[in-house]
């Protein structure tokens, strides 16, 4: 960042309140609501620290590829999805709040969208939409998930976005018909002041855990017995031809004697898990957060790429161990049958809007800090005009989630799992105005709220499962977020 680059400041400039009089007098005359966006260099950022440290009060949105694309969402200009009721619940779920709906909506704002950005600023440093859905819009939300509908996307009054040492602020308002813009420009004044605000002091280091661990109180929301009678009946139901897989989940619920601290947790799993994706979504007094090490799709230049993510075994505690346990992932015949289920249904889902497909013809390994996985990269270009969202309608769930066939499976899920998914294992991300961006599968993630945390795992089962084997390795899936919590 050059001295020559313009900083943070109180006031909106002139430069903005002309872009907001623009809005309005576009959207007095098509009777339809503008996004007016002005950009901007920015310092450079600390984006767990900017999500963290905002009030609790407000929208606020973090994603932090492996990539190191980052991104961080202040506020609430426009949320497409469901409409809360009274006391900010949303009630039911439906076909309406789709992906490919919502791609729909948005295509239609940001085409009239007015953007004021220098000419350097990245071609996504505009309006953009972050948020995501849940694992099935159909399944009646629990009172945990109350905060997070079938489908929210939110467009920030303040995103921050930073690639490398280079940094923007992007000041977003909404320009409605026959209405004062006075109240948009107010509040990003407000929001921007705070951006003006030094540090807190203290400020926590990037730690794998190594503080004292907080005694946490675990309970099981589906514990073994109830895990092997589901398990067993999946795989009945396999044995008889009504599915060829379905990925069953379990959750468990850990509280401490003080309130969860979020921004330990965020650090303990950036640190530890650098190649997976850093996502947190905060919508009232609920945080949902994870590092899933799962795309599910990202589109860019008319590029679509994702990866088909099934078969799982644990680290080894030695070399010699670890080595061993990876080349038997890659010898089983049971990983490598579910492994290419996905991606056989990735290649059915995407081929009819791609031009070509690139799929290796073996996984390779994807190794975490605590497990492998059988990966296989997915690579095509667009032969239509969809948009990232209609990608996401194509794709989820895909069956390293769901299931084969899909209907069966998550009617499957529906009837049998114990406890509501929410948004894990749903899809999180961004799309831009021109309708590139990316989604992953929120894998590795928990919900926490004061000083309670639900975290997830999820296992796929064919035919020759075995319950306690399966138990075990959604035990291991726990563990990043589990051991996260104990240092917060």
């Amino acid at each position: 960042m050059t001295t020559r680059a313009r900083t943070l400041d109180l006031g909106l400039d002139a430069r903005l309140h002309a872009l907001a009089r623009q809005a309005q007098r576009q959207a007095d005359s098509s009777g339809r609501p503008v996004v007016a966006t002005l950009v901007e260099p920015s310092p450079v950022q600390d984006p767990i620290a900017r999500f963290v440290r905002a009030p609790v009060e407000l929208t606020r949105a973090l994603w932090w590829g492996a990539d190191s694309l980052a991104l961080v969402g202040l506020g609430e200009a426009l949320a497409l999805g469901p409409a809360p009721c009274a006391g900010g619940v949303y009630q039911g779920h439906g076909l309406d709040v789709s992906p490919a709906e919502i791609a729909r909506e948005w295509r239609r704002l940001a085409a009239g969208a007015l953007v004021d950005a220098p000419s350097d600023s990245p071609a996504l440093a505009g309006p953009l939409l972050l948020g995501g859905f849940a694992f099935d819009p159909l399944r009646l939300t629990e009172p945990a998930w109350r905060s997070f509908p079938a489908a929210r996307l939110v467009l920030p009054r303040l995103l921050l976005l930073g690639e490398g040492d280079r940094w923007w602020l992007a000041s977003t308002l909404v320009a409605w018909p026959g209405r004062d813009p006075a109240g948009e420009l107010e509040e990003l004044r407000r929001l921007r002041a705070l951006l003006l605000q030094p540090a807190p002091s203290g400020c926590m280091p990037a730690t794998n855990g190594r503080a004292l661990p907080v005694e946490v109180v675990r309970r099981e929301l589906c514990g073994p017995e109830r895990w092997r009678a589901m398990v067993e009946r999946a795989i009945t139901a396999i044995r008889r031809g009504e599915l060829a897989k379905v990925v069953l989940a379990r959750a468990v619920e850990v509280s401490g004697p003080e309130p969860v601290s979020v921004e330990r947790v965020l650090r303990w799993l950036a640190a530890g898990y650098p190649g997976c994706t850093l996502f947190a979504f905060s919508y009232g007094d609920a945080v949902f957060l994870g590092a899933t090490p799962e795309r599910l799709v990202r589109l860019h230049a008319r590029r679509i790429e994702t990866m088909a993510l099934a078969g799982s075994i644990r680290r080894g505690t030695t070399p010699e161990e670890d080595a061993a346990l990876a080349g038997a992932l890659l010898a089983s015949e049971k990983d490598r049958q579910e492994h290419a289920v996905v991606v056989d249904e990735l290649r059915a889902a995407l081929a009819p809007a791609c031009r070509a497909l690139e799929i290796p013809r073996e996984p390779s390994l994807l190794s975490m800090r605590n497990v492998h996985h059988l990966a296989t990269p997915v690579r095509g270009e667009l032969a239509g005009d969809s948009t990232v969202l209609d990608l996401v309608e194509r794709l989820h769930p895909t069956p390293a989630v769901g299931g084969v066939p899909r209907a069966a499976a998550l009617a499957f899920i529906r009837s049998h799992e114990p406890v509501d998914r929410g948004w894990y294992a749903g899809p999180v991300g961004w799309v831009d105005r021109s309708g590139e961006g990316e989604f992953a599968v929120a894998l590795r993630s928990g919900l926490i709220r004061g000083r309670t945390a639900r975290l997830y795992a999820g296992c796929g089962i064919l035919a020759d499962s075995d319950p306690e084997a399966e138990y075990a390795e959604s035990e291991l899936k726990l563990q990043p977020l589990l051991r996260a919590l104990e240092g917060a």
